[in-house]
This record gives C-alpha cells, structure tokens and sequence, in this order.
C-alpha cells in the first residue's frame, strides 16, 4: 500500500510537472517575433514614472517579453518636432541594432510616436520590418490646428508645458533633451503633419 501511494504520487508530480513545461513553453513563444520590437511614446511620454508605479504603455512591454519577444521601450523628448523626436528615435534604433544584432526591428508609435517610427524607416527602410501607428494623428489634430490658427497658447503657457515635460523627464530617468511645446503643436497642425508625410512617405519601403 505504502509504494502504491508513492507510485501514485510519483505519477501524479510527473503529470504536473508535464503540464506545467508544457503552458509555460507555449506561453514563453506567444508573442515571439523575427525581429526586436521598439517602442516609441507620444507627447507628453515616458518609459515609467515613480520606480515603475505609472506605466506609460500600461505592462504591455512585460507581458511581450514574457511570452518570447524581444522589447525595447525608447525614450525621445516628450515635446519637440516629428524631425527633432524622429532623429532621437533613430539614434536609439541604431543602437538597439547594434547591440542585439539584429537585421531589422518592428517600430511601434502612439500618438506623437506615429511620426518618430515613420522618420525612422525612411531614414533607414532597409533596417525595418514594420511600422504600426497607434492612435497616430498622421493627418494632425484638430486641438493643434485650433492652436496655431488661433494663437490660443500665450508664451507662458508654453513656458509651463516645456517645464512640465522637463519634470517627467527627471522623473522618468537621467535625460537631457530640450523641450519645445511650440515645435509639438506646430508639427501635429494639418498643416505640419502633411508636409512632415511628403518629406517622407515615399522614402519608406518595407
């Protein structure tokens, strides 16, 4: 009766033990991809804010890399031109290239992001697998045409936007990137989103 029951406890661990390996390689494999994954914030972005309690892409870098995929969360001015933003995301991408040896990345923008990913890949098509937008104003804003049409935003009121990207700058880490509301706003219009797609659109070819 006693090895009996060892017998049958030996055979149930082993089951467990089975079905655990099992889950877990399945899991670890889910969100896994031939190329690293970058990330890239909008305005007014960060990585992570107050040691990882306020979490700008909300765990969804964790939960990748929990399941087999290789991800880079980027960090670029939190307000500045698509051109300006564009050449920090690029900087970084290079690096991130070099370090993991990768041939190509996947580029993900929210919001802002949208114009750093697309800078990226028409600075270096050859060096990017895919571009998603997430929430991407790639026509503009309509809040942005509203202020630069109207002049609605006095010099102060850029001076404290500029002031409060700089502070979630410090909290977010060591960065020394200036800030420009102006340049965002401008950038994000109708009118500076279109110019900013004609510079570059057709220089992407993935």
């Amino acid at each position: 009766l006693f090895n009996m029951r060892k017998l049958l406890i030996a055979s149930l661990v082993a089951a467990l033990t089975s079905t655990v390996s099992v889950t877990a390689t399945a899991a670890s494999t889910y969100s896994q991809t031939k190329y690293p994954i970058v990330l890239a914030h909008g305005m007014f972005g960060f990585k992570s804010l107050l040691g990882g309690a306020i979490d700008y892409w909300y765990q969804i870098p964790s939960d990748l890399q929990a399941n087999g995929a290789k991800v880079y969360v980027t960090q670029v001015a939190a307000l500045e031109s698509s051109d300006v933003r564009g050449e920090q995301l690029l900087t970084q991408v290079k690096n991130i290239l070099a370090i993991t040896g990768a041939a190509k990345v996947n580029l993900m923008g929210h919001s802002h992001g949208g114009h750093s990913i697309r800078y990226v890949a028409a600075a270096i098509p050859t060096k990017v697998a895919s571009v998603t937008a997430i929430g991407s104003p790639v026509k503009g804003a309509p809040v942005a045409d509203l202020i630069t049409k109207t002049g609605s935003l006095s010099a102060v009121a850029y001076g404290a936007l500029n002031a409060l990207a700089s502070v979630i700058e410090m909290f977010n880490g060591p960065g020394s990137y200036n800030q420009s509301a102006k340049n965002s706003i401008a950038a994000l219009s109708t009118t500076g989103s279109a110019a900013f797609t004609a510079k570059y659109l057709s220089l992407i070819h993935i």
